[in-house]
Formats: C-alpha cells, sequence, structure tokens
C-alpha cells in the first residue's frame, strides 16, 4: 500500500493520485497554490482514494461557512463509503465531529 509523507497507509491511492495529493497538502501548509485543483485532480486519478476526500473535508469544514460545511459532508460522506484504513476512521470520526459543532471533542479525537 501506498503512503504519504510520513509514513501513513493511504487506502486507494495510486502514486499519481499520492503526488497530487502531497503537493495539495503543501500548497494548503504554505498557503501558495490551489489544493482543493490539486485534490481533485489525485481524485480524478483515484477516485477511492479516501485521504484526498478527507482532506478536501478538512479544508472545507475549517472555514466554517454555510456553504463549505456542505462540501466538507459531501466529501466526509463519499469517503464513507470507500475502504478505510484506521487512521481514516478515525479522521472521520473528527470531522463528524468538527461538522456538529464540537470542536472541543474533534481536538481530542485528533489526540
Amino acid at each position: 500500500m501506498l503512503s504519504d509523507q510520513q509514513g501513513n497507509p493511504l487506502s486507494g491511492a495510486t502514486p499519481t493520485a499520492v503526488e497530487s495529493y502531497s503537493q495539495a497538502v503543501t500548497a494548503f501548509n504554505l498557503y501558495r497554490g490551489d489544493p482543493f485543483a490539486l485534490l481533485d485532480t489525485a481524485i480524478e486519478d483515484a477516485p477511492s482514494f479516501a485521504m484526498a476526500y478527507i482532506l478536501k473535508a478538512y479544508l472545507c469544514a475549517t472555514a466554517t461557512e454555510p456553504d463549505a460545511a456542505q462540501a466538507a459532508l459531501s466529501n466526509v460522506n463519499k469517503a464513507e463509503t470507500l475502504p478505510l484504513n484506521e487512521r481514516e476512521i478515525s479522521h472521520i470520526t473528527a470531522l463528524n465531529l468538527v461538522l456538529s459543532g464540537n470542536w472541543d471533542a474533534a481536538a481530542i479525537a485528533l489526540d
């Protein structure tokens, strides 16, 4: 199974999708570039790439705007239909807590 830059396994990924995903993470961290476009590219290359949907959900959920929250929920719902590893399931749990407004419990879940 392929993994991210920290060695975490990535369900449903392809080498090309992992590259786009890694670039999206970097773009977000540096506030340079368009992480959404890169994640869309990753998803186009690997439609079952769970962490690409999960990262899109995080980016939308933290925007705290109603339309963004709906986009986050849509990405969570899609990710939930995919084969997920334990780490990916834990991210879905945290995202559901964020989307329900329980930011403290989400932070604890991520910890």
